[in-house]
């Protein structure tokens, strides 16, 4: 039986699943999928922004930084379009307090400003 793209993305990432399960509460097998796929799309987001042939594994807590936050980007948004609030208000006596669940905001190369600071800057290439 030939193998799918996703059952290839999380023989590969097998590693950084697990480790990234480790760090989301409540994570389960069942997220590994999502998860071996948040975690190809920032592997690929830092090897565009590097221009690296490679991947370097001393930077593995940017890639694992990245894909946690692409995973609560994409929870957060598929909440908004099943019609849940990401707002949640509390009253106590004549004061009110409001908390959003905010989106991370990312630049056009798809990574976020502390993902960014932990990662070299891009090698030139020259051509």
């Amino acid at each position: 039986m030939a193998e799918t793209y996703i059952e290839k993305l999380i023989e590969k990432y097998a590693e950084q699943i697990e480790l990234v399960k480790s760090l989301i509460a409540g994570a389960a097998s069942e997220d590994d999928a999502v998860i071996a796929l948040s975690l190809d799309k920032a592997q690929k987001a830092i090897m565009q922004y590097t221009l690296w042939a490679a991947f370097d594994e001393e930077y593995i807590s940017a890639l694992i930084a990245l894909a946690i936050q692409y995973l609560n980007n994409d929870k957060t948004r598929a909440k908004a379009a099943n019609g849940e609030r990401s707002v949640s208000m509390q009253t106590q006596g004549s004061r009110t307090v409001s908390y959003t669940s905010p989106v991370i905001e990312f630049s056009k190369d798809g990574l976020s400003e502390d993902v960014r600071a932990m990662l070299p800057r891009p090698k030139l290439r020259v051509l």
